[in-house]
């Protein structure tokens, strides 16, 4: 009969060893790429491929951001899309720009503010001017519109719902309907506000200058950083019933990137650090 000592040892300190070195490393280091295709394939339609990065918690770069910077290149997207707490603090902004000087300049990016960054009350226009000097355009409730094989997207960006003043319908006072329209936000319980406020708007329209928003992409949840056995040990404010993938329940339909980085702990299990690729047809 095996003895207790010899169980413990045998399964389940290995065990502990396993699940220990899956949190500090594997998930966090070995990032997956999730790739999607969105919108309507069909003839005459161009097809935009669109790289998220969310949560990444910049504190200096490493040789893990170097890896990710090539990862990005590789894809050669051609949309960058930033959905918050990107770095923490002032003082790494040095760091972000570091980072963001490794991806391939030409890249068209967009940006959205986190809780961390809010929290924080990291200067604007030095964050706005550190995104700008790297073809990135920090949206805090404001759209921008892309050109991509002459067909217009338009992206709408959205403050922080916890830390932040979001304002949706400041972000589309300017717009008409469009036929390719997305918007970031931090937060992924803020979709429900989108859909609110599109209706209220829209209410008010004529049929042709009616709002159509088809994609809401997000971060902020981690995934839920650490679950086990299904059981998520944490969920921050904004994340509602949100915590990672795709919700298609209605109109507009949001993806919830798990993201790259940790806060809080240093550690991620049963939520491996993503990169979202979405290749939208337009």
């Amino acid at each position: 009969m095996i003895s207790r000592r010899k169980f413990l040892s045998s399964f389940i300190v290995p065990g502990f060893g396993f699940l220990f070195s899956d949190s500090l490393y594997f998930e966090k280091f070995f990032v997956e790429t999730n790739e999607f295709n969105i919108g309507i394939d069909k003839n005459g339609n161009s097809k935009v491929k669109i790289v998220q990065i969310s949560d990444l918690h910049l504190r200096r770069v490493t040789r893990h951001h170097n890896k990710l910077a090539e990862q990005i290149n590789s894809m050669s997207p051609d949309l960058l899309l930033f959905t918050g707490d990107i770095i923490e603090k002032e003082e790494d902004m040095d760091q972000l720009n570091n980072f963001l000087k490794l991806i391939n300049h030409k890249i068209e990016k967009a940006a959205v503010m986190g809780n961390w960054e809010r929290r924080n009350k990291i200067d604007l226009k030095r964050l706005g001017s550190t995104y700008r000097k790297n073809n990135c355009e920090l949206l805090i409730n404001q759209s921008k519109t892309f050109m991509f094989n002459g067909k217009k997207l338009v992206v709408t960006g959205i403050d922080d719902m916890i830390e932040g003043k979001p304002d949706f319908s400041a972000a589309v006072r300017k717009l008409n309907r469009e036929e390719n329209h997305i918007v970031l936000c931090h937060c992924p319980k803020y979709r429900d506000n989108i859909e609110k406020e599109t209706k209220r708007i829209n209410k008010k329209r004529p049929e042709d200058k009616r709002l159509k928003i088809d994609y809401v992409f997000a971060g902020h949840s981690h995934g839920g950083q650490v679950n086990i056995f299904g059981f998520t040990a944490f969920l921050p404010p904004g994340v509602g019933n949100y915590i990672r993938g795709w919700y298609k329940n209605s109109p507009p339909y949001l993806y919830v990137s798990k993201g790259i980085g940790t806060s809080v702990l240093p550690v991620r299990f049963g939520a491996r650090a993503e990169i979202a690729v979405f290749n939208y047809y337009i």
